[in-house]
């Protein structure tokens, strides 16, 4: 089940906006995990779980999952802005006199 903390630190790092409901969908699909009827799990399951108000541990792993390649990103992203404030900051060429 996923712990309260979880949530609360995936809606920190991530932000309340984050829409993870329909990314969820598109990964079990692509892992070919459905539910009983041969259906990808609903939107309202999905928060369901990540609510805590259901166990499902195809989907917490997805969810989780998707916390860390998100992460990943974020943190790309910030080391290539960080790299590029350097070099804008730091030009390589000296001044030329004429």
């Amino acid at each position: 089940m996923i712990s309260k903390e979880f949530r609360q630190k995936f809606k920190r790092d991530l932000g309340n906006n984050f829409q993870y409901s329909t990314k969820v969908q598109q990964k079990l699909k692509a892992a070919k995990i459905y539910t009983n009827r041969g259906t990808v799990a609903h939107i309202k399951t999905i928060n369901n779980v990540f609510q805590g108000y259901q166990d499902n541990l195809a989907i917490e792993l997805i969810i989780m999952e998707l916390y860390e390649e998100e992460m990943s990103k974020k943190r790309k992203l910030e080391t290539l802005r960080r790299k590029h404030s350097k070099t804008s900051e730091d030009p390589q060429q000296p001044a030329k006199d004429e």
